[in-house]
């Protein structure tokens, strides 16, 4: 039977949103003159992101460790995950939610190599849209199919005890 509102879901949003939490709060941190603390989490955060200063938002005149495209995947990780996959989870599955990240994933990957041969000057707004939309489709595949793994899971029959002979 499914959970009216699947906790799991929400513990996977809440992750993404952390891990931006993660990526602006060097600025902060630098502020703070807690200098060491802030270099340590932009080294561990360039595993995630680029960090080019021209490309991330810039809290307190200094710029995050976040760029905008990693800012749109995160939140929307989170929304798709904590708010929108509730709401819409009867009407999806794993199929439409392929279909959907693959064009996502085909937008923001022609957004970056139209960028990359300087056909196009991509913006903030740009970057942050691609990334977000990009977000919004894997979180919601990612979340089709754990709910379809576990509710099959919890659909599997009791296993049948077999009585052992007792002892004569």
């Amino acid at each position: 039977m499914k959970q009216r509102y699947p906790r799991w879901a929400l513990g996977i949003g809440s992750i993404f949103l952390g891990v931006w939490i993660l990526g602006i709060l060097p600025p902060v941190l630098e502020n703070f003159g807690l200098l060491g603390f802030s270099r340590n989490l932009r080294f561990v955060y360039r595993f995630l992101c680029h960090g080019i200063p021209n490309r991330c938002p810039w809290i307190l005149s200094r710029p995050a460790a976040v760029c905008f495209r990693c800012t749109g995947i995160d939140i929307s990780f989170f929304l798709a995950a904590a708010v929108v996959f509730p709401l819409l989870r009867d009407h999806l599955n794993w199929k439409n939610t392929l279909g959907l990240s693959m064009v996502f994933s085909v937008a923001m990957f022609l957004e970056w190599i139209l960028e990359f041969f300087n056909v196009i000057n991509s913006i903030w707004w740009m970057q942050m849209g691609t990334g977000f939309g990009f977000g919004l489709a894997v979180s919601l595949l990612v979340c089709a199919l754990m709910d379809e793994a576990i509710n099959s899971f919890q659909s599997v029959p009791a296993s049948v005890t077999v009585e052992q002979d007792s002892p004569r």
